[in-house]
């Protein structure tokens, strides 16, 4: 009987499991039984005021308690096994969502006291108990107390079924989980800081067993010009004393053992992780509570408004500091698209490259970890759907209409100018080819192989991938530099593993100054390219070996930030103003303002984040007033939006629903953009850590 009173962990089709069907077709036992309890109520007053029919009280009293039990029960039969064949989407709408469950507990609530005016009135008129008179009392009494419990139950279902059934999708943050985790993290700090500092007081007090605590070393000197004579008569030996290199002449070494420092190192590395994690969290300061006004819903029409009324409490943390950052992005973005290295008309730069900007954002892990705009709103518009037992189309459309209060004219946002700093093609020092691929060798090798655990063999194999394309690409540059051959890199990289396999700190490091190297040697746009092959080495780990992919993200973002300093030192500036200045959606909930195109990466954002797969799209169409216009709008795939009755096969956005939002008004599932001459662009979809959500 547990799979009646548990829902299914996963579901892998449409079909509609036994939890759905008894589910489904409890509720419809629920919805009739409203009708009952009104029908017996009426019965009784007629029989109670009516003296032609109070001798038929007996039979009415059968009657009204076999149809009681009898018409729930028999809708129950009939409903269950008529909906065993069916599907999720045959059905969606009988489930009950917020409205029919205000009706109906409207209407038991109203049959209850009902009941219990009619159990008194009698008696406060004046009117004698005759026979059957206690029956009808303790009947109207039993029916009053039923009519309790199943006003208790619609108004637990208001609350409870979008936890047991969620209907929409869950906004990857919340408060609570920050919460725990920023606890977790501070336990797990302080820990740290107790156990190194017990390592600490222990430092540097161990004589060195090498010299015995007197630093210096006593060497035979030989010497060959030493007679026959001489070692008969057995001349002492001539000593040298050297400095001890194991403690540096000092007689005291810093550590008892190699693996006290090594366990003392891991602890600074994992105390540096949950400092950076803590970083990440909350450390500004300069949060601020920002909230969308204007925003209303046509599924609350509580108070007649034609379009619904206002939507309460949507609220978004903002921050100063995180607009400074997302704009400092938008800068190097636009240099990115030679919006000012060449002589091209930014309004067609803008054109080509927004749809892979806002691809950029949305599926960018790192952009969308530090938008807390994103996270913060996103969560509570999952909230109105929670409580609102809203559906997965009903959420795309209330996010939309969010969405649709920011948007703006384009004539109405300026463009702001912009300085930009023009980073030079070139790289500031010219060394030898295979210096320049041993540097990037040692960069590659140390997201993946120096660590305490052995690397994978997918890690192996993609990191002599990494380094074979290096090597080509390197040699292909055109100077009188001579080539080097692979199999240098190969002996070069053997060194390196050796040398950590063997755990000599006190030699000399095999890969000598990679960091200098690859700094000063590459050009930004190779700056680039590594950063992303370092990521995408360290992403093999994201789910093996959380600790080890945390501790090389800080790494790879510590190098990212020295090459931005060093490129930057070189660049030059330039000011820019674009005729059209696309924005991270940061940036257009922070300035409450922006663009259709800023409207539809921040939907496809906010969507994303609920775990949405989401579609991009440019399209293009003729206006008799304006001329040629450009829009962008969103495609989401949702529960039942591959079926044809719901989505015409014939639009370029088959087995998803497309979304527009405009100054005036959104559009959800009801534009056919196939004349538009439409322009794709695919969004990685995201990556969803829990269970599959249950839905109607």
């Amino acid at each position: 009987m547990n799979q009646y009173f548990s829902k299914p962990k996963k579901r892998f089709s449409d079909d509609l499991h036994e939890f759905d069907v008894t589910r489904l077709s409890g509720w419809s036992a629920v919805r009739i039984y409203s009708y009952l309890i009104f029908f017996s109520l009426l019965s009784i007053g007629l029989i109670q005021n009516v003296e032609i029919l109070q001798k038929w009280g007996g039979w009415v009293e059968r009657i009204m308690w076999s149809l009681l039990v009898l018409i729930p029960l028999l809708t129950f039969l009939v409903y269950y096994f008529a909906r065993k064949q069916s599907t999720v989407l045959d059905f969606a709408d009988y489930f009950p969502r917020y409205h029919t469950l205000e009706h109906y507990r409207g209407i038991i609530l109203g049959a209850g006291f009902f009941a219990i005016a009619m159990s008194i009135l009698p008696f406060i008129l004046g009117k004698e108990a005759k026979g059957h008179d206690s029956v009808y009392f303790g009947l109207i009494l039993i029916l009053a107390l039923t009519t309790t419990l199943f006003w208790y139950i619609c108004t637990q279902s208001k609350t409870e079924v979008p936890k047991e059934i969620e209907s929409a999708r869950r906004c990857s943050w919340t408060p609570e989980e920050e919460e725990e985790l920023e606890l977790r993290l501070k336990r797990e700090l302080q820990e740290l800081d107790e156990k190194m500092e017990i390592m600490v007081e222990n430092r540097g007090s161990h004589p060195c067993m090498k010299c015995n605590g007197t630093g210096v070393l006593s060497e035979r000197k030989e010497n060959e010009e030493d007679s026959e004579e001489d070692s008969e008569e057995q001349a002492p030996p001539v000593l040298e004393e050297t400095a001890c290199e194991e403690c540096t002449g000092t007689g005291m070494l810093e550590w008892l053992n190699k693996a006290q420092k090594q366990s003392y190192d891991n602890a600074k590395r994992q105390r540096d992780r949950c400092v950076a994690e803590l970083r990440k969290l909350d450390d500004s300061g300069d949060w601020k509570q920002m909230s969308l006004e204007e925003v209303r819903f046509p599924w609350f029409t509580e108070h007649g408004h034609p379009n619904g009324d206002p939507v309460p409490e949507l609220h978004f943390q903002a921050s100063a500091n995180g607009l400074g950052t997302f704009q400092d992005k938008n800068k190097e973005l636009f240099t990115e698209w030679q919006s000012v290295l060449e002589d091209k008309d930014a309004a067609d730069t803008y054109n080509d490259n927004i749809g892979n900007w806002g691809k950029t954002y949305v599926s960018h892990k790192i952009h969308a970890a530090e938008s807390r705009e994103v996270k913060t709103l996103s969560y509570h518009l999952y909230q109105v759907v929670r409580n609102n037992s809203l559906s997965e189309l009903q959420q795309i459309e209330l996010c939309l209409a969010a969405v649709q209060s920011l948007v703006k004219q384009r004539e109405d946002i300026p463009p702001p100018e912009l300085d930009v700093f023009v980073k030079p093609d070139e790289a500031a020092a010219d060394l030898p080819k295979l210096d320049r691929v041993k540097a990037v060798a040692t960069t590659l090798w140390e997201v993946v192989g120096f660590w305490r655990d052995p690397m994978s063999k997918t890690e192996e194999d993609s990191l002599w991938e990494s380094i074979k394309k290096w090597h080509i690409n390197i040699q292909r540059t055109d100077d009188d530099d001579e080539d080097g051959e692979i199999e240098e890199i190969v002996n070069y990289v053997g060194k390196l593993e050796e040398w950590f396999k063997e755990n000599k700190p006190e030699s000399e490091w095999p890969g000598g100054e990679y960091k200098q190297i690859v700094t000063e040697s590459l050009t930004p746009k190779e700056h680039a390219a590594l950063l992303r092959n370092l990521e995408q080495l360290n992403d093999i780990n994201i789910e093996k070996n959380t600790e080890k992919h945390n501790h090389f993200s800080i790494r790879i973002s510590d190098l990212r930030h020295a090459f931005d300093k060093f490129n930057n030192l070189r660049a030059g500036k330039n000011t820019f103003q674009p005729n059209h200045y696309p924005k991270f959606p940061t940036e257009t909930l922070i300035q409450m303002e922006g663009t259709v195109d800023d409207g539809a990466i921040l939907l496809a954002a906010l969507l994303h984040d609920c775990g949405y797969k989401v579609r991009l799209y440019r399209s293009t169409y003729t206006d008799i007033e304006k001329g040629e216009i450009n829009r962008m709008g969103v495609a989401v795939e949702i529960e039942g939006s591959k079926d044809t009755r719901l989505v015409e096969p014939s639009r370029v956005h088959k087995g998803m629903v497309y979304c527009e939002a405009t100054p005036k008004r959104w559009y959800c599932n009801d534009l056919d953009i196939t004349e538009r001459r439409p322009k794709g662009i695919d969004i990685n979809p995201p990556k969803i850590k829990e269970e599959s959500s249950f839905q109607f």
